[in-house]
């Protein structure tokens, strides 16, 4: 059977026994502050089993995909080790709730496996809880087992409980014989089984709450809760004793042989293969349901794993992009269950490569620290990579921990976990007191700039439930949200005609002053897209197009096209907001029920946010689209004016350029525009004149510069050195003359003038070919930002964080310096 056969037949047995099919969760575990992601079936049905809520149906049947990376389920580093321990599976189950219990659970259980499965009864051993002799006489009872293939074992192997306190009760567990024709006869070892027998079904019977006080007391109700890994079914079925060769993973597992040019096997030659077939599959299944890679929660076990396939797949010399395409091969592997993977599948491959093309620009650098680390250690006999380098790999390579961990451990080293982590919320508290600055200055603007629109005598806005409610004319706020919450369903109708039907959004927030749209994109939106966008929208607005808002069942809504939000979970029954002939999405927000009250869009900024994820911010009104047209007329005005003060600065007695007269305070921004091209053009007149200049200023520096220059680890000397206020043209001259002195050799200058940070990096003609200028300034950037480039002779960067240049020099040093000091 294939694994889709397998999946379907599951399904379709419990649908014979009066079970209702429902859909799988998302694999972020929401609402449930105690799991990162969705770890088993039972999850969504914890509020039941809690009894905080009543269950949807008394009999259940699902299939769910579970990530365990974290807590007591992490099997994260004995993946690729062995052929069965995955990051991510899909657990067949079903469920009763105050339904059936021990008895047709159990029945039904061997009647699937025996005469569904046809799996041999006489390989198949099952244990129960050493106390649950209920459990162990039905198996005898209702099923032909062999007598002795009914196993008693402890609570560590066969007692389940949700946790300290709560629902718990006795397990009962299906195992196969993975050698039935040697000797001996099934017994407990230690409390469960040996490696002989492979769990492949649990069935659980909860029907006790464990108090505070340890004791048990008998639920009210009784329930049943089954799991089953579909990807060891698929295994054993298939006959290949190996997950990895089973069809859930065979076609991902081939495309990585033809990238590595390595065929595959179980032994450690396979291991890169394993860990990039499990990766992708779980990266596919957490973007699908929203989770975008970035360094914050489940975004960044998804950038973790991305990046700790790259490492794997990099042994097997593989240092391009590739992971993105894997992914319509995860999909195919699965059977195209589920679907809304297959509808995100342009959106999942573009944020992996841009994840991927991210980190490789990176690792190379990250590398090279690490290697120089490693090597000063060998030195000096240390066998613990301290906390700093750990965390310096984190922050400025992008090298999550445990990569790091990993790479320590392939050369006999361990790593400071206790030091990275000191390390690391240390950064957390700078960058908690930097957003809190932000929001404060962000809340002070809002107070200013809180125009919510005309006064109205009364607006019609929807319900959070449903249908329509007056709002008074003094309830403008909620106007004002409602109206942008419209404009919002709009800008993605727009983005999806403009852009293309693959965009998805990724998040979205509305308040009473603007929105904020962010959505799935590979590379930034063009203006004249943008433009295109803003026509299209306030076309709609001008069209007064009605709003409308109904309930309508959830099969109902996705049959009329409704779009939905994906990661998220719907009831039944569902809210579909209609924006007439335009836009069909499910939405439980506050709109306006015409068009015409937005009045006016406008887009404002447009950015990204994370690989592969951009932002759009927009606002709607008349009065915030005046507000902000004149805000930014003064922003341009005060660029423009401390723009002609800086050049009026730099125009000395004996200057023979001219400035142009002061522009007058209210100028429009076109008038504005013309005066910074001509004061453009006064600039370049000046940069034309400081050129004769720079020679003065380069020979006055010279002496400091060629002073001590460090020995190379290539050969030559170098000069890695901060220089004060000097502008770009200065710092050029300066590192030629340096060069020019100093003979075989690298120099690397970096400075700030009015806080804009540039590097220079120069090479002499005899060096080129052991150290690339190139290089050097893409190992300056690496920490400080900003953007560069050039040839192996010359290269030079802007845009500079100038608080972490003494962060690269000293990296340059480390990393290319022959000495440490």
């Amino acid at each position: 059977m294939t694994s889709a056969e397998i999946r379907q037949a599951f399904i379709e047995f419990f649908k014979a026994k009066d079970h209702v099919v429902v859909p799988a969760s998302p694999v972020v575990a929401k609402n449930d502050p105690t799991l990162l992601f969705t770890n088993a079936g039972m999850n969504q049905f914890k509020p039941v089993f809690l009894g905080k809520q009543p269950a949807p149906h008394t009999r259940v049947v699902n299939v769910q995909p579970c990530i365990r990376v974290s807590g007591k389920h992490n099997d994260l580093e004995d993946v690729g080790l062995d052929t069965y321990h995955h990051t991510s599976f899909e657990m067949l189950g079903n469920w009763s709730f105050g339904d059936y219990y021990k008895k047709e659970a159990i029945q039904w259980a061997w009647e699937l496996f025996t005469e569904v499965f046809k799996f041999n009864k006489q390989h198949l051993v099952v244990t129960v809880f050493e106390d649950d002799e209920e459990s162990e006489a039905l198996w005898h009872e209702c099923t032909d087992i062999a007598p002795n293939h009914v196993v008693r074992c402890g609570k560590k192997d066969n007692f389940w409980e949700m946790g300290a306190t709560g629902p718990c009760g006795p397990c009962s567990e299906i195992h196969l014989d993975l050698a039935p024709g040697e000797p001996g006869i099934p017994m407990a070892q230690g409390g469960g089984l040996s490696d002989r027998y492979m769990e492949l079904w649990n069935l659980v019977f909860i029907q006790s709450n464990r108090l505070d006080s340890g004791h048990l007391e008998p639920l009210p109700e009784r329930h049943v809760d089954t799991g089953a890994g579909l990807e060891r079914l698929a295994a054993q079925l298939q006959g290949v004793g190996s997950n990895y060769a089973s069809d859930c993973f065979t076609p991902i597992v081939q495309s990585i042989e033809s990238s590595f040019r390595v065929p595959y096997g179980d032994g450690k030659g396979g291991t890169p293969h394993r860990v990039v077939a499990d990766h992708i599959r779980t990266v596919v299944f957490g973007i699908a349901d929203n989770v975008i890679p970035s360094n914050e929660g489940q975004g960044y076990v998804l950038r973790r794993l991305i990046r700790r396939a790259l490492r794997f797949a990099s042994q097997a010399g593989k240092n391009q992009p590739f992971l993105h395409t894997l992914v319509p091969l995860v999909h195919e592997s699965l059977g195209g269950y589920y679907a809304h993977i297959g509808d995100r599948l342009p959106m999942i491959s573009e944020l992996i490569k841009a994840e991927e093309e991210q980190f490789l620009r990176t690792v190379e650098s990250g590398l090279r620290l690490f290697h120089q680390v490693t090597a000063d250690m060998s030195r000096s006999n240390a066998t613990t990579i301290g906390g700093d380098v750990a965390f310096k790999l984190y922050d400025t390579f992008g090298f999550p921990i445990d990569l790091t961990q990993v790479m320590a451990k392939e050369h006999g080293l361990t790593v400071d976990e206790a030091g990275f982590e000191v390390a690391l919320n240390a950064q957390r508290d700078r960058s908690r007191q930097a957003r809190l600055h932000a929001s404060a200055s962000e809340d002070a603007i809002d107070v200013v700039g809180n125009f919510i629109g005309p006064v109205l005598t009364g607006v019609y806005v929807d319900a959070p439930g449903g249908g329509e409610a007056r709002i008074p004319a003094n309830d403008a706020q909620r106007f004002a949200i409602a109206q942008h919450h419209t404009a919002t369903h709009l800008l993605h109708e727009g983005l999806r005609r403009v852009v293309g039907e693959h965009v998805q959004q990724a998040g979205s927030m509305v308040d009473v002053n603007r929105l904020r749209f962010d959505f799935s994109a590979s590379a930034a939106v063009s203006d004249d897209a943008l433009a295109k966008v803003t026509d299209f929208v306030n076309q709609c607005i001008s069209d007064g197009l009605s709003v409308h808002v109904f309930e309508e069942s959830l099969d109902a809504a996705k049959a009329m096209g409704a779009h939905a939000m994906f990661g998220e979970k719907y009831d039944d029954t569902v809210r579909v907001v209609d924006i007439s002939t335009v836009s069909l999405e499910l939405c439980g927000g506050n709109h306006v029920t015409n068009t015409k009250d937005l009045q006016v869009f406008r887009i404002v900024s447009e950015s990204s946010v994370a690989a592969g994820i951009r932002r759009i911010e927009a606002l709607v009104g008349n009065d915030r689209v005046a507000l902000h047209d004149e805000t930014a007329r003064q922003q341009a005005f005060n660029a423009y004016l401390k723009r002609w003060e800086s050049l009026s600065a730099s125009i000395g007695s004996t200057s023979q350029v001219a400035l142009p007269k002061k522009c007058n305070e209210r100028a429009s921004i076109d008038e504005l525009s013309k005066e910074m091209a001509a004061l453009t053009h006064v600039g370049k007149q000046l940069e034309l004149e400081s050129k004769h200049n720079a020679n003065h200023a380069a020979n006055a520096v010279l002496s400091e510069l060629t002073n001590k220059p460090v020995p190379l680890r290539v050969g030559g000397v170098g000069v890695f050195k901060a220089l004060h206020n000097m502008p770009v043209n200065v710092l050029r001259e300066c590192a030629d003359r340096a060069v020019q002195a100093l003979g075989d050799s690298a120099v690397v200058l970096v400075s700030s003038v009015d806080n804009k940070a540039h590097a220079i990096a120069k090479v002499s003609a005899s060096m080129v070919g052991k150290v690339s200028a190139k290089a050097l300034i893409n190992d300056v950037t690496q920490i400080t930002g900003g953007g560069g480039g050039g040839k192996d002779a010359l290269a030079q960067a802007g845009g500079l964080n100038a608080i972490k240049l003494d962060d690269a020099l000293d990296f340059l040093i480390q990393t290319h310096a022959s000495v440490g000091d």
